[in-house]
């Protein structure tokens, strides 16, 4: 792949998550208002079984792309041909699957999903679109898949932008319209998105690929139990996360009510979004570990590990120190007053497992690297086991806070457990490296701290301007701790001298 390739593979990766921030920014209060809190909490519970069963994928996405890229380098178009049927078969299987799997909760709903604040047969609808949601997902899945085996992750991304912002206007003027079958009207917005999405990828697919026969009825085992045999590792901790974020709305569900799983999965998106801007930046760390290790050996990938978490780990405390000064601000002026009040210890508490998953962040891409993910994989469904319990017994004492104290041990005990992993795998000491990054982080997060906190008495935040003065002000003094705590001398002279240069270049400045 060429290098304009994949700088814009990366941009378009960065235009998605840019995209989605911002339509979720402008429509999360309007479907809340459409909707109300109690239908709105119904339909984030039928998208949450829609993405838990989204582990009957068992990791074959990941494989499709692998070996996909594989048959295309080595420019085998019979193995690249059975490989993207093989995708196919495979979710279309699971997509049955989960699809008969939702279906069959319309049969009494509320044994699921705790309650049904619309009237049944509206119910059972909104539950038969959201399984025809998820065969389509399954489907498009192994489509999208093979692009980004070919490297056209831009064509993906750039079709989901598209798609995204398209679906947003319709849902804007076709659900004032559709009241008060609202809800309804939005799931069959999402299934035409899916369906629109598929043909799109397929026509892709065949441009892009000579003489695709899409054929998964003529799959053969061996070619699904490669792919499973890749995938399935991966698998197990996409499955305890799933575990652990889906199931958590059904136990506030059961406990509290449809409403209440509005106010939490409101808090914890902003939380998902912190945690999905410090990925998209570590997004092509496996990729280099691995060459790492294949040139240099074990050393090499350990040196590799310990410079990028360096980093990486500056970047997810910049993002932390925000998050807890501005994001129930942010929340309050976003969604109103009571969302905030109601939504804050749950936000806290979620931060508290973004603060231990700092020291474990490069962990997990590093085990994967190394195919050492395995015992990972094991520990996390435990874990996820332990704390889903955690949540049930807690929400029945303390409510949202309760429910919320679960995904929070799950997030700092995996970070935890794989940080473990990694520095025995690469024979770093464990000790030393946990006192390295303390000592590198906790300066910059507690002066960024101490500025937030003297500008919030000066100017409490009550508007959007208000929180991008704050984040500015608060981001600088973090940046200007964090360059002596995490950059070494010869790193602080080069972006000095990398700055001198752009000066003299932008300035016209002759040099000495």
């Amino acid at each position: 792949m060429s290098r304009r390739a994949l700088i814009l593979n990366g941009a378009s990766g960065s235009l998605l998550l840019l995209v989605t921030l911002i339509i979720s920014f402008v429509m999360s209060p309007f479907l809340v208002k459409q909707l109300g809190n109690a239908n709105y909490g119904f339909w984030e519970l039928i998208l949450g079984l829609v993405g838990y069963l989204g582990i009957l994928d068992l990791g074959v996405g990941p494989a499709v792309v692998r070996f996909v890229a594989l048959s295309s380098g080595s420019g085998d178009q019979v193995a690249l041909m059975k490989i993207i049927n093989a995708g196919l078969a495979s979710f279309l299987l699971a997509g049955v699957v989960g699809g008969l799997v939702v279906g069959c909760t319309a049969i009494h709903p509320a044994w699921i999903f705790g309650g049904v604040p619309l009237q049944l047969t509206e119910a059972r609808y909104a539950i038969f679109l959201g399984a025809l949601v998820l065969l389509l997902s399954f489907s498009r899945a192994t489509l999208s898949a093979s692009l980004m085996g070919l490297q056209l992750h831009r064509l993906v991304n750039l079709t989901r932008c598209v798609s995204a912002i398209a679906g947003a206007f319709v849902v804007r003027f076709v659900l004032p319209w559709a009241q008060p079958h609202a809800l309804i009207a939005l799931a069959i917005v999402v299934v035409g998105s899916s369906l629109i999405e598929i043909v799109v990828f397929g026509a892709l697919l065949r441009r892009h690929v000579q003489s695709l026969v899409l054929n998964p009825f003529r799959t053969k085992f061996y070619d699904v139990k490669q792919l499973l045999g890749f995938g399935v590792k991966s698998a197990g901790i996409m499955a305890s996360g799933s575990l652990m974020r889906q199931g958590v709305l059904f136990v506030l569900a059961h406990n509290l009510g449809t409403s209440a799983v509005t106010f939490y999965a409101l808090s914890a998106r902003l939380i998902d979004y912190s945690q999905q801007l410090s990925g998209a930046i570590g997004f092509s760390l496996p990729a280099y570990f691995a060459t790492a290790l294949g040139k240099a050996g074990m050393e090499g990938a350990r040196d590799a590990w310990v410079s990028t978490t360096r980093v990486i780990q500056a970047i997810q405390s910049w993002i932390l120190t925000c998050a807890v000064w501005l994001g129930v601000a942010f929340l309050s002026i976003w969604m109103g007053s009571e969302y905030g009040r109601q939504g804050a210890p749950v936000f806290y508490l979620l931060c508290c497992g973004l603060l231990l998953q700092i020291l474990g962040c490069n962990g997990n891409r590093m085990l994967v690297s190394l195919n050492k993910h395995g015992y990972a994989a094991f520990l996390a469904v435990m874990f996820a086991v332990v704390c889903i319990s955690v949540s049930i017994i807690a929400c029945r004492q303390f409510g949202l806070a309760g429910a919320a104290s679960g995904a929070a041990l799950y997030m700092g005990g995996m970070a935890l457990i794989e940080f473990y992993l990694v520095c025995r795998a690469l024979d770093v000491n464990l000790a030393s490296h946990a006192l390295g990054s303390v000592a590198q982080n906790v300066p910059p997060i507690a002066i960024g701290s101490l500025v937030f906190f003297v500008i919030e008495l000066i100017s409490p935040v009550t508007s959007y301007a208000d929180i991008f003065l704050h984040g500015i002000i608060g981001s600088v003094a973090f940046m200007l701790v964090a360059i002596f705590t995490v950059l070494s001398s010869a790193e602080r002279s080069a972006v000095a001298t990398g700055i001198r240069e752009w000066i003299y270049r932008t300035r016209n400045i002759p040099r000495d």
